[in-house]
């Protein structure tokens, strides 16, 4: 439910855009997602969802005197992330650039792949003095960068923000002025990232063909790597200790594993971050 009022808040913003820039009307909006759902999308993020609630909100802004009628004309793209991960973000960029070449591209909305969204965002910041971007996705810092995405706005944050719960509720503080004003932590040093991930997977498939070597990287991953990254901004310990080497250990979910092989993981993980391993499990 919160992804779908944050897309109706979507719609809104725009109109506030529209009323900022004195547009003319229509002001054309694309709107990219997947046309269904698959197991590369996280979200559940896909047009034949976002179209009702998109209509609802233009409604609204129509009802409210806020905006005249036909004062938005959409275009809904389907960035085929279902067929693959990678590819999507090509098609999407495809979809974007249609757009603008038959002068219908004021803002865009959607997307539920990080990498066709990174990648519209540079390419339609050069575009018409720069194109707005607002997505319910986009949580990866990397993204964070106002200097390479200048015109795009996410509605539900970053992973920066999980980064920072996560550092003030279990780790180590070097500093004790921290630490006094911090009684919460659980004061740990020794973490272990054990995570979901093809790209970087111990048990991937050896051979290498396509499907393998295309695969890109997890919202699993996005999300670590923003806590390892606020974790060594923050601790002078944490930057030392990781210095060379973060303590991981990703796997594919997807793949049939015994349970041995399993227990045999959650072993080894207990050890290297000096847990206690229940033999009995």
């Amino acid at each position: 439910m919160g992804r779908w009022l944050t897309i109706l808040q979507l719609v809104v913003v725009v109109g506030l855009l529209v009323q900022l820039a004195g547009a003319q009307f229509p002001f054309n909006v694309i709107v990219v997602l997947p046309e269904r759902e698959s197991k590369n999308d996280n979200f559940g993020l896909t047009l034949q969802k976002a179209k009702p609630v998109i209509d609802i909100a233009v409604q609204d802004i129509v009802e409210s005197g806020r905006m005249p009628p036909g004062w938005v004309n959409l275009t809904y793209w389907d960035s085929r992330f279902y067929d693959d991960m990678v590819l999507a973000e090509r098609f999407s960029t495809v979809g974007v650039i249609q757009a603008y070449c038959e002068h219908r591209l004021d803002a865009i909305l959607g997307f539920a792949d990080n990498y066709g969204l990174a990648t519209v965002t540079k390419v339609t910041a050069g575009l018409n003095g720069g194109v707005p971007i607002l997505t319910t996705a986009g949580m990866p810092s990397l993204l964070n960068s106002k200097k390479e995405y200048p015109f795009l706005t996410r509605m539900r944050g970053s992973y920066r923000l999980l980064a920072d719960s996560m550092y003030q509720l279990i780790a180590y503080h070097d500093d004790e002025t921290q630490l006094l004003h911090n009684t919460t932590t659980l004061n740990y040093l020794n973490v272990m990232f054990f995570y979901h991930d093809k790209r970087r997977a111990v048990n991937r498939k050896t051979n290498t063909d396509e499907a393998e070597t295309g695969a890109t990287s997890s919202h699993c991953y996005f999300s670590l790597y923003a806590i390892k990254r606020y974790f060594t901004e923050k601790s002078k310990t944490f930057k030392r200790e990781w210095a060379l080497n973060t303590p991981q250990f990703p796997f594919d979910e997807d793949l049939v594993t015994s349970r041995d092989t399993i227990k045999q993981w959650l072993r080894e993980v207990s050890y290297q971050s000096n847990g206690d391993w229940d033999h009995g499990m």
